[in-house]
């Protein structure tokens, strides 16, 4: 027993003795380029196993999917970049799923890890729409793996200082992605063959299609933003073009409520006197279907004061008076009726 205390007497002294070592060492001027190559040494190999621990995950994610999923995620995975945005989005959605189900217990981590955050974004048709077109600007040499990195780099940068207020630079919000203009012009030329594939089912009364195909026009520009003012003005004129068609297909189904909602929301964007004024006309119209009289002819009012002489004015308010005094009448002759029961 004796001899075990003093060797263990002895060791503890010796830990003592080169920790002090060590501490002298590290504290001499000529040590510090030796000491701080071999921290970066250990921080990249950190890096690098965590790396290999993300793609090892992704891997096992991408195996669990459903063959159609995994065949549309195919052109992102040659890419490293996209790759590892691929990581983090399956990482950020498991993260929320955890939080939204913190009793759920082990069951959200076998989700997680059977590809339920992957299968997430998969299913949101603004992110894949991103990846594909950035996966198919860098084949087609639009856009570098650098210039990408740089990018999202750039995004997280910004994301993660908040961006002091006032900046030049418009700001994404958490579910959107702020692109380089190359991007930027992939994604809106995918929005715009959403909406002329949505105006061609249009025009054959295919309404479910048409509706389908703004919805998924609508999308992209819900997600991106551009880097200047210019390409956000893009951006919100895209945005509000494609509410007013959403809005349009409401209506030719008599969905007045939504119609309106929608015209709010192409209002709301403020993308210039042409877009309010197509917004107040549709709007008025809708308001007349739902036989808000007075909504309908406040719109008009504000139609007018954009354009005082446009030709579907004079016609709308027409229509829009005759209903307001048929709807008085039929309400007079229902009254009278009710008194006249009363009477007798």
């Amino acid at each position: 027993m004796l001899a075990l205390h003093a060797a263990s007497l002895f060791a503890l002294e010796n830990r003592q003795q080169l920790e002090r070592s060590f501490k002298e060492f590290a504290a001499r001027p000529e040590n510090k380029p030796l000491l701080e190559q071999h921290q970066q040494q250990e921080v990249a190999a950190a890096l690098e196993l965590q790396e290999q621990q993300q793609l090892a995950l992704l891997q096992q994610q991408v195996s669990e999917l459903d063959p159609a999923d995994a065949k549309l995620l195919a052109p992102v995975l040659r890419s490293p970049v996209l790759r590892q945005l691929l990581v983090s989005l399956a990482r950020d959605a498991a993260a929320t799923e955890a939080a939204a189900a913190p009793t759920a217990g082990r069951g959200n981590a076998a989700t997680a890890a059977s590809g339920g955050g992957l299968q997430a974004w998969l299913h949101n048709p603004r992110v894949l729409a991103l990846l594909r077109e950035a996966a198919r600007a860098l084949r087609a040499g639009r856009l570098s793996e650098q210039q990408l990195a740089a990018a999202l780099s750039q995004q997280a940068r910004a994301e993660q200082q908040g961006q002091a207020a006032g900046g030049s630079e418009p700001q994404a919000a958490p579910n959107q992605v702020l692109l380089p203009s190359t991007l930027l012009v992939e994604a809106l030329n995918e929005h715009l063959s959403e909406r002329h594939t949505g105006n061609k089912a249009y025009k054959q009364q295919q309404w479910a299609a048409a509706l389908q195909h703004y919805q998924r026009a609508l999308a992209v520009v819900n997600f991106v933003v551009g880097r200047s003012a210019d390409e956000q003005a893009e951006v919100t004129a895209n945005k509000a073009a494609v509410l007013l068609n959403i809005a349009a297909v409401h209506m030719a189904q008599q969905e007045w409520g939504a119609a309106v909602a929608c015209c709010d929301e192409a209002l709301a964007c403020q993308a210039g006197e042409e877009a309010a004024l197509k917004a107040w006309l549709r709007r008025s119209k809708a308001n007349l279907g739902r036989h808000e009289y007075e909504a309908a002819l406040q719109d008009l009012e504000k139609a007018q004061q954009l354009e005082p002489w446009h030709e579907d004015i004079p016609d709308l308010r027409t229509a829009v008076l005759h209903a307001q005094r048929a709807a008085a009448a039929s309400t007079d002759k229902q009254l009278a009726a009710k008194m006249l029961r009363l009477a007798s």
